[in-house]
């Protein structure tokens, strides 16, 4: 719990710094509020579900658009996961030539209810690649 407290304070940090969102007025905050709810439409988004399908070609649409490189690794094919899921790793060169790695889940557990299935983190996710 303590790790996921400090991953939120360290983003927050991140996008306040980066003058990522200064108002309610910005722009950004209704695309990232449009995101949340583009992907609630796609619940539920459990392991090899259409809602998952649809989160993961949503993701590789807008990172398409944004004309950044990413891979996409099928971890049904994996001899260390047992999954039926994907995992997408895109790269957002920086200025520094440091790299930092954020991890959003696509999906979520059986029993998270509409609304707690983490449609906000993808979408601060997707907010990130457009900054």
């Amino acid at each position: 719990m303590k790790k996921i407290q400090v991953l939120i304070i360290i983003l927050l940090l991140f996008l306040i710094n980066t003058g990522f969102s200064n108002t309610l007025s910005d722009p950004s905050y209704y695309h990232i509020l449009n995101d949340i709810n583009t992907l609630s439409s796609f619940y539920p988004r459990i392991e090899n579900s259409k809602g998952e399908s649809d989160t993961i070609a949503f993701i590789e649409n807008r990172l398409q658009a944004g004309d950044i490189k990413y891979k996409k690794y099928d971890l049904s094919k994996s001899s260390v996961v047992k999954s039926g899921s994907v995992t997408i790793d895109a790269v957002i060169p920086g200025k520094s030539g440091n790299e930092v790695f954020l991890i959003f889940p696509l999906n979520h557990t059986k029993d998270a209810p509409p609304g707690r299935d983490g449609g906000a983190n993808l979408a601060a996710a997707l907010a990130l690649t457009e900054e």
